[in-house]
């Protein structure tokens, strides 16, 4: 089966997914998407990259729509072309190249596989028929949550055609990282980071903008060191909210207890950065931080309003691999921290195991590519699918 996987461009992020489909006998994809990134975000830089086919479409934004959408010719190409049997494209409906992506594929016969978030929430008005409208274009729908699986079939869609393929990192590079780790590496980053080992660290791992609601993390830090709890965080990233952020700490008085590390792509640092620290903390919706910080058996925080999340928090289970504070409330998230930063070492280590168990488990490329490959070939959805699987069901060999 020759199939187009279309998008805007191919984050870093994908990375591993890709090389594992890739090599999937009976199949030949082909990446068709930008090569040059559109915003601030990793990208791989794929044209000429050994055993990928891929075809750079270069993605432009669409004068005055505020940098929402699009426009790729590579994208309707593929949607018509008949070099391809089927069309696994991200399912952006804000492009408008997309749409006719999907209706020139349906027009040519071919298989059309939505690779979507889906309904992560309740919507109304012409919000929800343009959605259910995008959505109903498609052969079968591949979403990242079982709650955005949920919400669908709320809208009336057959649950035979709406897979959940969770979402994944590279996690053969992860856990090849993870465990030639050694316990003085972890003691002399923390040193490195705030010059006392024993010293409690939570980390924030996001892009700094509104979204994320760093902010509340940095009030609630500031509520334990009110308290005289000598706790220390770690921000990794950049963004527009950088500077009002490093403000707000100064204000706050807490500048010597933060440190802003900065925009961080290797994966080598960020291994020893997310180690070292005690608790992984998004106080706005969480998305792949999930799968990073828990392949290295770092628990994670984010809030309670599963609505207002993205599908990666399905990961957190409460009391396990992580926990859940009420949305925007800085004084309950002070609270979430301070319960997983004063653990025993016994307990690191059983929050540690289920954290890593749960990335074997369903947020794995070979996992996310099984439930493609299953998308394309037409067989029935199975929320049990992947829960049946037995370990060891999926090669973890290194690329």
């Amino acid at each position: 089966m020759r199939v187009a996987i279309v998008d805007r461009l191919v984050p870093l992020y994908r990375e591993g997914l890709y090389d594992c489909l890739m090599q999937q006998p009976g199949f030949e994809f082909t990446i068709v998407a930008g090569a040059k990134p559109l915003a601030q975000i990793g990208t791989v830089p794929f044209p000429g990259r050994p055993g990928w086919r891929s075809i750079d479409t270069p993605a432009r934004w669409i004068p005055f729509t505020r940098r929402k959408s699009v426009w790729q010719w590579g994208a309707v190409k593929a949607g018509f072309s008949r070099r391809y049997d089927a069309v696994m494209m991200m399912a952006v409906i804000n492009d408008p190249c997309m749409w006719l992506c999907a209706l020139g594929a349906r027009l040519t016969g071919k298989r059309v596989v939505m690779w979507t978030h889906g309904f992560i929430r309740r919507e109304s008005g012409f919000k929800r028929l343009l959605r259910n409208l995008w959505a109903r274009v498609a052969s079968v729908l591949v979403m990242y949550g079982h709650l955005g699986k949920a919400l669908a079939l709320g809208e009336g869609f057959q649950p035979r055609r709406v897979h959940v393929c969770y979402n994944s990192l590279d996690y053969a590079r992860q856990r090849r990282l993870r465990e030639s780790l050694t316990a003085a590496q972890v003691a002399t980053m923390r040193r490195e980071l705030f010059g006392d080992e024993r010293l409690p660290i939570a980390i924030s791992l996001s892009r700094l903008n509104a979204f994320k609601k760093i902010d509340v993390l940095i009030h609630a830090h500031a509520r334990l060191i009110a308290q005289g709890r000598d706790v220390r965080l770690l921000i990794v990233g950049d963004g527009p909210e950088r500077a009002k952020l490093e403000r707000l700490v100064d204000e706050l008085g807490v500048r010597g207890n933060v440190k802003f590390e900065g925009e961080c792509y290797d994966e080598d640092r960020l291994s020893r950065l997310i180690a070292a620290s005690d608790v992984s903390v998004t106080p706005g919706a969480i998305g792949l931080t999930v799968m990073h910080c828990l392949a290295y058996g770092v628990p994670c925080i984010t809030h309670d309003d599963y609505l207002d999340q993205m599908p990666e928090f399905e990961a957190i289970i409460d009391g396990k691999t992580g926990g859940f504070f009420r949305k925007d409330d800085a004084n309950d998230l002070a609270r979430v921290m301070l319960h997983w930063m004063d653990r025993s070492a016994s307990d690191r280590a059983e929050s540690a195991r289920a954290s890593i168990a749960q990335i074997e488990r369903f947020y794995r490329p070979e996992i996310q590519a099984a439930v493609m490959l299953r998308a394309l070939r037409g067989i029935d959805a199975d929320d049990l699918w992947v829960a049946y699987q037995p370990p060891g069901a999926w090669d973890l060999t290194p690329h």
